[in-house]
């Protein structure tokens, strides 16, 4: 979806986001890897979100999402 759509800012919902996980996860690490802005909420107040960054997660998996993108990225430009 990033690379399609490119959204300008990702507004995440998890009561118990873990940066190790999938999902949710997964999807936010991919934006901030693109560049895009990434809003965390985790209860019912979305102005009492947080930002994330890159530093929350594990850098392996950083390294690792990072070379998957530049795949897709090379696939899609095709």
């Amino acid at each position: 979806m990033l690379l399609h759509e490119r959204p300008g800012l990702v507004i995440a919902f998890h009561d118990h986001f873990n940066a190790s996980g999938g999902g949710t996860s997964d999807m936010c690490l991919r934006a901030l890897i693109d560049g895009v802005r990434v809003w965390l909420v985790s209860g019912n107040d979305v102005e009492a979100g947080t930002w994330l960054g890159l530093e929350v997660f594990p850098r392996g998996r950083v390294r690792r999402v990072q070379a998957e993108l530049a795949a897709a990225r090379a696939v899609h430009r095709r």
